[in-house]
Parts: structure tokens; sequence; C-alpha cells
């Protein structure tokens, strides 16, 4: 798995809870929350793991991310599915994502600043560990929780970090931005 393949992973997890429990009749809207609502379920799923003693690894976070999923299309079998409308516009928006999400996340254009390394390898530990080590909830408390988990996941993918994400979500936070502004006005 690459990091492009991580990041739609991120957005169809996200984008299917948008659509079963968000604003499903805007369903541009879902699409661009898609990649941020994904990865805060990855960091929270990560962190329930952690917290349970469960073990934290590839075989458990894709259980988890999967039954997220399961219970997701669930939700939005039971509220009526989508229309072709709807889902041409998710087609759309997911193809048009993965063609941005590659080349962000095949070139290494990241300078890390001493913040970053710190998130880099906290997250190293996280992903390599599968646990809480000892000293990591002080660590946790000083330097956040999100983006060492974030970056945890780099270790389920064979990558030293991602690189990709904060291009990433540059991109996503561009799209997200006149969308928000657009149903915020309108509602006003």
């Amino acid at each position: 798995m690459t990091q492009a393949s991580l990041f739609l992973v991120f957005h169809f997890v996200g984008m299917v809870g948008c659509i079963a429990m968000g604003p499903r009749h805007r369903i541009g809207l879902c699409c661009a929350l898609g990649f941020f609502i994904g990865l805060a379920a990855f960091v929270f799923l990560a962190l329930l793991l952690l917290a349970t003693g469960i073990p934290y690894n590839s075989l458990t976070i894709t259980v988890a991310n999967a039954a997220l999923v399961l219970v997701g299309l669930a939700l939005i079998v039971r509220r009526g599915w989508p229309s072709k409308r709807e889902i041409y516009v998710v087609t759309l928006w997911t193809v048009a994502f993965t063609v941005v999400s590659f080349p962000l996340a095949h070139f290494n254009l990241s300078l890390l600043a001493r913040d970053s390394h710190m998130f880099v390898k906290l997250g190293r530990i996280l992903g390599d560990d599968g646990m809480f080590a000892d000293g990591m909830l002080s660590r946790l408390t000083e330097w956040g929780v999100f983006q060492p988990l974030a970056q945890s996941s780099a270790a389920f993918i064979k990558e030293e970090y991602l690189y990709g994400l904060a291009p990433q979500l540059a991109v996503c936070f561009a799209a997200l931005f006149p969308l928000c502004l657009y149903h915020g006005l309108r509602a006003v």
C-alpha cells in the first residue's frame, strides 16, 4: 500500500461516515469532508486500540476501519441509498481526489522542523511498538495526540513517515473552504 492509497482509504471511510450520519443531501460537502473525517476516525480508532490494550497493528486497525465502514453502509441503506446524481458526484470527487493524491504522495517535498521530527518520531514509536511504551503518554501530553497517531499509520505501509500528509491536508482544505463558505452564505 502507498501513501496515496492510504489517503484514499481515509477519504472513503470519512465519506461513507458523512453520507451515513452527516450532511448527506449536501453530497459535495460530504466528499470534501471525507479525508478529514476519515483521518480523524483513524486517529480515534488508533487511540481506542492503544488505550484498551488491543494490539495496534495493520490487522486490528484495518478491521476497526472496516467495521466503521460497514456500520456506515448499514446506516446509508437504512436512510435510503443516494440518488444517481449523488453517486455520480461521489464518483467524480473520488476520481479527482485520487488523481490529486498520487503526485502529492509520490514526491517528498517536506522540510521537517524540530516539531515535525518529534511528531514523526512519536508516530514511528507508536506504529512500530503497537502499544503505549513507557513514557509515551507523558510525551503525547506534551506534543499532542493527533499528529503522532496520524503519522503512526506510516508503519503499516512501510514508509518512514507520511510526507504527503501536509500537502494532502492543504489541498483538501482548499476544496473544503469554498464549499463551506458557499453553504454558509446560502444558509444566511
